[in-house]
């Protein structure tokens, strides 16, 4: 049975791999390069992006397009 701690660890260990994805490519990684790597589903990846977005550790290349061809890049 899947708990709330659950969901969180989960949430977690995804945001944590993402970072060490991007870490990994400093010309950064589009959307679905992140998520193929996450193996997860997309809304999984577009919400942990989103978590790192608004928490300043990520930053998207350009803004204006649409979120399947952002770039994302770990924050300087």
């Amino acid at each position: 049975m899947h708990t709330w701690d659950y969901a969180y660890e989960q949430s977690l260990t995804r945001d944590t791999d993402i970072v060490a994805l991007l870490a990994a490519r400093p010309s950064g990684a589009h959307f679905a390069d992140i998520s193929h790597a996450m193996g997860g589903r997309p809304l999984h990846t577009a919400r942990s992006l989103f978590r790192l977005l608004h928490k300043g550790l990520v930053t998207v290349a350009d803004e204006s397009a649409p979120i399947a061809e952002r770039l994302f890049l770990l924050a300087a």
